[in-house]
């Protein structure tokens, strides 16, 4: 996507690891928050009912003031604030909302991002998804401040740190700086390193300093096969002039997902100069550190130091729903038996099947600041209360919007040591109507005394489902019914009832099917059935649809106080008085005495005894009956014959393993093996072609090549100078020797007549000599 050819730093760090810890199963998105209250019990569990299909959750910077976004059929989008002192408050069994705001926008328009400012607790900063924004402030009531329009194109948003500003990407891949009342300050271009052919917008921002910012980019046409990027920018101070600096990370983690929608999970730690990278189609977190000289670069950790998502039974990847980190953990971290270390800073990842998966943040080099420290309590005083008018508006609109009404359920919310964690779902494959229901509390399977809420939506049913502001799409399906929850308080909407007969005409028994209730969480994809302690009990006569029951109110029926309710059984969810069980015989006593009055009173006798005539011949022979199915010898035999079917099982099992991984990895290495041949092939034809070798030929060389080519020229001429010099003093050196030869005027006497001349002389010599001495 991006040309840029520089890379960042990268180091290799052992002294920071992420140390997990047990996996617990959650709902879907989670908030952390710093505060408790020392009265909760871990089982501490309630409800709070919504008729909102939920997708954004957020806190305020004093954690006080919880924001819920959602959808409704009627009203479309909706904010809704919540104080969260109201969850923990015994006397108020209704948890409702002190503010809410309808905004402006057309149907099915989602809430893209919402930020609470860092600094003043009132004011939240949010986008739609159509691109405009508004700055809201939240008191007793809901106040817009300020907005942008749609042609904004507005992304993501993230206030400063000082809470003084806000930067807000956009759909042209550039951040602008606003002021609170919506001020346009300063514009951060989109990087040069994007080109107009490959357009990008921002997906996500993150302000970490004054002048330093984290942007993700991402394609603008929502391609799901181009990876986001991550670019830190580092903008110029007032005094200085050098230019936007722009380092490319490009993507940090590896993907491995092509089908869910692109989002960035940011996370800043001033304290430690480190920022959290994960991305929603990757199963690990990059980490990125500032070192003491400013330089931002990307730490490479151990294997088994990493921050990975476990995979499904099936060996499928997990990604993430969200992130978050505790810095309230008070449980030592044992390294060893002898070595221990203080509690550490905990990062919770939501994965896509509903495990909350801790991860101790292990930070091992030397004079790191300790970022732990003790919860706050949390006190009633100064609870914001929702308005009379408010309350009574809202009330009966949800039990006229609702056809048939699920029960709460209290479940297991994990979090860390002593923080509160806040979590919604938001199936998509549901086709009931039936309102959210969101638990508070819950048991927890590690930590003292927090407290968790879980918030359950519910359902679309004709709207499409649009990415939440995390970016995530579970896919879920009610399945078989499991077996029932014990729960403090359940709502039952009663099917319309099948009457048994009135014998006393005193008694009405009832067999009411309870309704399945469906959990929406990703992490419990089933339906829990749930008995009603509250029934409606309709006329006989004319049977009536099911009405939604108060669970305050209970309705009182004719039934005499003696009547008890039972509970549902996990096979069938039936609700039956004794009555229904009186023995046969008082009910005969009790005919007989109208048989002479009222004869389908002994009809219904007589057919009463007959069937029990037959019940008695039936027992009978069947107490008589003796049967044995083989003998002991052939059960040692067929028990020895299962536990060798059982071992030879075992066996065939570990062998068909071992030769899946075989085939895994030969098929890994053909792979291997064809892409090469694929690499080599395409090389080849690209040796070919004379246009592809006139671009290499036209191709810059690198510095260093570049530096060998001068040298090579440079010794080239100097041994040309150096041959040309040579050849001029070689003619020099002839041309002295042609002018030598001329000056010679004498004939040259070859020198071999001249040796010839020698030895005739010698040989004439010889011969004189020799003829006086013949004679004597």
């Amino acid at each position: 996507m991006s040309d840029d050819t520089d890379s960042p730093p990268e180091r290799e760090m052992k002294d920071f690891q992420f140390r997990q810890m047990k996996k617990a199963e959650s709902l879907s998105l989670l908030k952390i928050c710093q505060r408790k209250d020392p009265a909760c019990s871990p089982d501490r569990s309630g409800g709070v009912r919504v008729d909102l299909t939920v997708h954004h959750l957020a806190l305020s910077c004093d954690e006080l003031t919880l924001s819920v976004c959602g959808l409704s059929e009627e009203a479309g989008l909706s904010l809704t604030f919540y104080d969260v002192r109201t969850f923990v408050n015994k006397a108020r069994p209704q948890k409702l909302p002190f503010a809410s705001l309808l905004p402006a926008v057309p149907p099915g328009t989602l809430v893209q991002d919402l930020k609470w400012n860092p600094a003043h607790v009132s004011m939240l900063a949010v986008c739609m998804s159509d691109g405009s924004m508004q700055i809201l402030e939240v008191a007793d009531g809901v106040r817009v401040q300020a907005e942008l329009p749609a042609a904004s194109g507005i992304t993501c948003i993230c206030w400063s740190p000082k809470g003084k500003q806000v930067a807000a990407g956009k759909m042209n891949a550039t951040v602008s700086q606003y002021t609170p009342a919506l001020e346009e300050k300063k514009v951060i271009q989109c990087p040069h390193f994007y080109t107009s052919d490959e357009p990008v917008k921002v997906l996500d921002v993150l302000w970490l300093r004054t002048f330093v910012f984290a942007v993700v980019y991402a394609a603008a046409d929502g391609s799901l096969e181009t990876p986001p990027e991550l670019v830190l920018i580092s903008l110029p101070k007032k005094d200085e002039r050098p230019e936007t600096k722009y380092l490319n990370f490009s993507d940090t983690v590896y993907g491995s997902c092509t089908e869910r929608q692109h989002h960035y999970f940011l996370s800043h730690v001033e304290d430690w100069d480190l920022v959290f990278a994960a991305s929603a189609a990757s199963i690990e977190v990059s980490v990125i550190a500032r070192q003491e000289d400013k330089i931002w670069e990307l730490w490479i950790l151990e294997d088994a130091s990493r921050a990975e998502l476990p995979v499904t039974e099936t060996n499928e990847d997990t990604l993430p729903l969200g992130l978050a980190i505790d810095y309230t953990s008070q449980q030592e971290i044992h390294i060893t038996d002898e070595k221990t270390l203080p509690p550490v800073p905990t990062m919770l990842m939501l994965s896509t099947e509903g495990l909350l998966c801790p991860f101790s943040l292990l930070n091992l080099n030397p004079e790191v600041k300790q970022l732990v420290s003790a919860p706050i309590t949390l006190t009633l005083e100064g609870e914001r209360l929702p308005k009379p008018g408010s309350l009574a508006t809202q009330r009966p609109k949800i039990a006229a919007s609702i056809p048939s009404t699920p029960a709460i359920l209290g479940p297991t919310v994990p979090v860390s040591s002593s923080s509160s964690s806040f979590v919604f779902s938001v199936p998509t494959t549901c086709s009931t109507s039936a309102p959210s229901a969101f638990p508070l509390g819950g048991s927890m399977p590690f930590g003292s005394a927090s407290s968790g809420f879980s918030f359950a939506s519910k359902p679309p049913s004709d709207t499409p489902s649009a990415p939440s502001a995390f970016s995530f799409t579970p896919s879920i399906k009610p399945s078989a019914v499991a077996a029932p929850a014990p729960t403090p308080q359940s709502l039952v909407a009663p099917s319309p009832p099948t009457v048994k007969l009135n014998l006393n005409e005193r008694f009405s028994a009832l067999e009411t099917p309870a309704p399945p209730s469906f959990s929406f969480n990703s992490s419990l994809p089933k339906t829990v059935v749930s008995s009603s302690s509250n029934l409606t009990v309709p006329s006989l006569s004319a049977p009536k649809p099911p009405a939604v029951l108060a669970p305050v109110r209970p309705l009182q029926t004719s039934t005499p106080p003696t009547v008890m309710q039972k509970p549902a059984p996990a096979a069938q969810a039936r609700v039956q008085t004794p009555q229904a069980a009186v023995s046969v015989k008082a009910l005969e006593k009790q005919l007989q005495q109208k048989k002479d009055s009222d004869p389908i009173m002994a009809g219904i006798l007589e057919e009463i005894a007959h069937f029990q005539k037959e019940l008695d011949e039936l027992k009978a022979r069947s107490a008589r009956a003796d049967f044995k199915v083989g003998t002991n010898e052939e059960m040692k035999e067929l028990r020895k014959e299962s536990e060798d079917l059982h071992i030879f099982t075992l066996e065939i099992k570990e062998t068909t393993e071992s030769l899946h991984g075989d085939i895994g990895t030969l098929k890994t290495t053909l792979l291997e093996g064809f892409a090469g041949a694929e690499e080599a092939k395409a090389q080849s034809e690209l040796s070919r072609d004379k246009n592809y070798r006139q671009l290499l030929y036209k191709k810059p060389l690198d510095p260093r090549s570049e530096e060998q080519l001068k040298e090579i020229r440079r010794l080239y001429q100097y041994v040309m100078f150096a041959v040309e010099d040579v050849n001029d003093v070689l003619d020099v050196e002839w041309e002295k020797h042609l002018e030598k030869k001329k000056k010679q005027k004498h004939m040259v006497v070859p020198g071999r007549e001249g040796l010839f001349t020698t030895l005739a002389n010698n040989l004439y010599i010889i011969n004189q000599a020799e003829e006086p001495i013949g004679p004597a």
